[in-house]
């Protein structure tokens, strides 16, 4: 490595952010992924590959880009959960093979 490249910077997160919403995110009519949820998987891909802990403003930001580039929705700030409570989410859209980390 070239002693002026860095090694952990913001960019490692933006692109696993960006794998995650490429392989990871599947368009799927009545389902929806928190802002939570996908920031509770993107902290543990974080973990697994060593990146460290990026602030949930920032991701949300980022992540909010990718989606809409990638696959045309928006942030929706009206999804219910199974409480009733409204919450900031991606409607029509779900994470494939994370049913068990985001519970």
């Amino acid at each position: 490595t070239s002693p002026h490249q860095r090694v952990r910077g913001p960019e490692l997160a933006e692109r696993l952010m960006r794998v995650l919403c490429e392989t990871m995110l599947e368009k799927n009519e009545g389902s929806y992924l928190t802002v939570t949820q996908a920031y509770k998987y993107f902290c543990q891909l974080a973990q697994q590959r060593q990146l460290g802990t990026m602030k949930r403003s920032m991701f949300k930001a980022t992540m909010q880009d990718l989606v809409r580039d990638l696959h045309g929705m928006g942030l929706r700030r009206d999804v219910a959960d199974e409480l009733g409570k409204q919450q900031e989410a991606w409607r029509g859209v779900r994470l494939i093979g994370a049913e068990t980390v985001v519970g």
